[in-house]
């Protein structure tokens, strides 16, 4: 760590800061708007926000940073275990196909990432579609890495591979599982 980074506690992503951004967010939940009542689209080109849409919660998140914004950090979800329905927004974060990303105002037009940032938003997708250099990495809020054999092979050190990594955050672990005795 050095001054100015942050790490999610308790982990359960992998949280980096891109480089270059292209897509659209389709925004379900952010600390401007809360839950936003109609669709909120967030077109991203270049790690710059081009385009705000989706009545009330698309004006107030233009307001709150006038001259624009960028995508600061962004989170994937690694665990499988986490609520979706009814958790907060750093909760449903760190579940496994999550995406969770913060957009910090730009500065004088330019994205300035040597301090803390400005107008800062966290926002939040719950099920995402995300493709990362042409490879599809999350579909439809499933993180395709748990399907990876040598994935699966860590996970049957700790019992069935098809209930340790099932998405299905209700599906509780028995303990025998845990590695707890």
């Amino acid at each position: 760590m050095r001054p100015g980074d942050w790490r999610p506690f308790p982990y359960g992503g992998v949280n980096f800061w891109p480089a270059e951004t292209e897509g659209v967010l389709v925004v379900e939940d952010s600390t401007v708007t809360g839950v936003p009542e109609e669709p909120l689209r967030v077109t991203l080109e270049g790690n710059l926000v081009r385009k705000i849409e989706g009545g009330a919660a698309a004006g107030q998140l233009r307001r709150y940073a006038p001259g624009g914004f960028y995508m600061r950090h962004a989170l994937f979800g690694l665990n499988p275990k986490v609520r979706v329905a009814g958790g907060t927004q750093f909760e449903r974060e760190k579940h496994a196909g999550a995406f969770y990303c913060g957009l910090d105002g730009l500065t004088d037009g330019v994205p300035v990432t040597t301090g803390p940032g400005f107008a800062h938003c966290d926002c939040q997708v719950d099920r995402p579609t995300v493709v990362v250099d042409g490879e599809t990495f999350v579909e439809r809020g499933r993180l395709l890495l748990l399907d990876e054999p040598e994935i699966r092979e860590v996970a049957a050190r700790y019992g069935p591979p098809e209930v340790i990594l099932d998405d299905n955050p209700v599906m509780i672990l028995p303990r025998r599982y845990t590695g707890l005795r």
